[in-house]
């Protein structure tokens, strides 16, 4: 019976746990999908004035005849286009990173249905408990209770820290990928300052469309890693500093799109994204040593349990 009723405890308060941890995630998201849809409509518009501005460079005017005429008409043309290729990037990337949220948002509220009775179901049970407790040896129960909850405890936290370290190692991979696109494209770019042609003008910009899809992936994944280390930080009192992983995109954007002519704008970026992975790399070595002090702990517990059970 006393088996039973710990049994049902523990999982109650899993439960009360992830209820809680998920209000507090769904909380999170929804002041981020709020900030990001006014993010969104600014960078909408900023990147229709400059297509718009695009667009009139495109037409004949007696301005665009004049600048053929010295010879800056497609200067300024490629100029503008980069200006406008650089906006539409920054509204494609916040767009994309809303339309995660909103499906994390429908995700964690169809987590939360099935904790719902969460609260009921504990004190429910823990009166159930108390109630057994008065008919039985309440001093080993008082003491097998006291372990139970540690270990609940500490099945938690390393539960937390193990999804920690799936997000920050799934993270550091995206970075890899990103970092590795834009070696190629530094590449070609080299290739392309030496007067390679079109070609390699083409075959550069084609390496850099797939690292702006590689750098909104690692986004994404940075920011699901943020938020384990955020979870995982109420247990450790804010031992993992994790500042900086939400702007990371913008940060790479601003320094590496906004010219694409600039060989040394993806070397600026290449330093970047290995700078994120190195915080990221360190972030992962501490998280996995927490990681197995709290297995030792939860093995040294529940030999603790075994051996007040056996000696009862």
């Amino acid at each position: 019976m006393l088996n039973e009723i710990n049994s049902q405890l523990k999982k109650a308060k899993e439960d009360l746990y992830y209820k809680k941890k998920w209000e507090n995630d769904l909380q999170q998201l929804l002041l981020r999908k709020k900030e990001l849809k006014k993010q969104v409509q600014n960078f909408r518009e900023v990147w229709l004035k400059e297509k718009e501005d695009v667009d009139k460079l495109e037409k004949v005017t007696l301005t665009n005849i004049f600048y053929s005429f010295i010879g800056r008409k497609l200067e300024k043309e490629e100029k503008e286009r980069q200006e406008e290729a650089a906006a539409r990037i920054k509204y494609e990337s916040h767009k994309k990173e809303l339309e995660d949220i909103e499906k994390e948002i429908l995700t964690i509220n169809q987590k939360l249905q099935t904790v719902k009775d969460a609260v009921s179901n504990y004190h429910e049970l823990l009166m159930e408990k108390e109630n057994f407790l008065h008919s039985s040896n309440l001093m080993i129960s008082n003491e097998l209770n006291e372990t139970d909850n540690e270990i609940a405890d500490l099945t938690i936290e390393q539960k937390e820290l193990k999804e920690a370290l799936l997000a920050g190692r799934s993270a550091l991979d995206s970075l890899k990928f990103a970092y590795n696109s834009l070696k190629s494209a530094e590449g070609w770019s080299t290739y392309d300052m030496l007067g390679g042609g079109t070609i390699s003008t083409y075959l550069k910009r084609s390496k850099l469309d797939e690292a702006e899809r590689l750098i909104n992936q690692a986004q994404t994944k940075l920011r699901r890693f943020q938020m384990e280390l955020q979870d995982i930080n109420a247990f450790f009192n804010s031992q993992f500093q994790i500042t900086g992983f939400l702007s990371f995109a913008d940060y790479i954007f601003d320094n590496f799109f906004v010219d694409w002519s600039i060989h040394g704008k993806i070397k600026d970026s290449l330093h970047n994204v290995e700078k994120t992975s190195d915080k990221v790399q360190q972030l992962l070595i501490k998280i996995e040593q927490q990681f197995e002090v709290t297995k030792f702990k939860l093995e040294q517990l529940k030999e603790k349990r075994k051996q007040l059970i056996e000696n009862a």
